[in-house]
């Protein structure tokens, strides 16, 4: 998982509808430690931005979720 993700994640529940969920702050928080929690329970990690940037895909954040694919091989 990376923080970038999370944050987008929180953006998304926070936005009111009918562009995001229309969460309040509170549960929105909540959600992103359930995330985290279960993230560090598996075995994983919350990774900060990568080094390489992808550029492969014309939406950007599909390019986020392809460095963190990246980052989480094995090496």
């Amino acid at each position: 998982m990376s923080r970038h993700i999370l944050r987008n994640v929180a953006r998304a529940l926070l936005l009111p509808r009918p562009v995001g969920v229309g969460w309040p702050t509170e549960a929105v928080q909540r959600y992103i430690d359930v995330l985290v929690g279960i993230v560090r329970r598996s075995g994983g990690e919350i990774l900060g931005p990568q080094t390489g940037t992808v550029g492969d895909c014309a939406d950007f954040e599909d390019n986020r979720i392809l460095e963190l694919a990246i980052a989480g091989q094995p090496i």
